[in-house]
């Protein structure tokens, strides 16, 4: 009888190790290779292009911003007073995986908080989504505790983001 339990033991152990790394899958996206398709109410709230745009990128770049009072920088094509400073990375899915699970896909960072936080609006970073002639790019400001999501040089909506270490600690991760 511990023959046979043995025996049945050296079978299933390499048959469950295949069968559970075969749950990552290509799923043809681009980047966005590990995490789950949004929420009904996420893709709600932004719409369905940009929501697509920022969920299935083809590509994601992370800039680090600086301000400018200079009025020929804001003309080139900027909807606020900041503009990229530098080329911070091109994330990979993984890098990707924790802004997604961090920022874009909790509901709760979707929300505009009643209690405006006295503190001047400062984005550090912004990542600029891409998908095929689609660009949209997210902006987070550490400052106000708020996020943005910017089509076409437009500010499409500003958030509040729910878990200000996390989202510190992903700032922290690019600068």
């Amino acid at each position: 009888m511990r023959i046979y339990t043995i025996i049945l033991t050296m079978m299933l152990v390499p048959a469950l190790t295949f069968a559970s790394c075969n749950n990552v899958v290509e799923n043809g996206r681009g980047i966005n290779k590990i995490s789950n398709p949004p929420d009904s109410s996420i893709v709600k709230i932004l719409g369905d292009t940009i929501a697509d745009v920022i969920f299935n990128p083809k590509k994601v770049s992370a800039y680090k911003l600086k301000k400018v009072f200079d009025t020929v920088a804001l003309k080139a094509g900027d909807c606020e007073n900041f503009v990229k400073d530098s080329l911070l990375q091109i994330l990979k899915p993984e890098t990707y995986g924790a802004l997604d699970f961090v920022l874009l896909s909790d509901t709760a960072n979707y929300k505009l908080d009643s209690v405006k936080i006295r503190s001047q609006y400062y984005p550090l970073l912004e990542f600029e989504f891409q998908k095929k002639k689609e660009c949209v790019k997210v902006r987070i400001s550490t400052n106000d505790y708020c996020w943005t999501i910017i089509r076409d040089n437009k500010v499409i909506s500003r958030f509040n983001y729910y878990d200000k270490k996390l989202v510190e600690r992903l700032c922290n991760l690019f600068l």
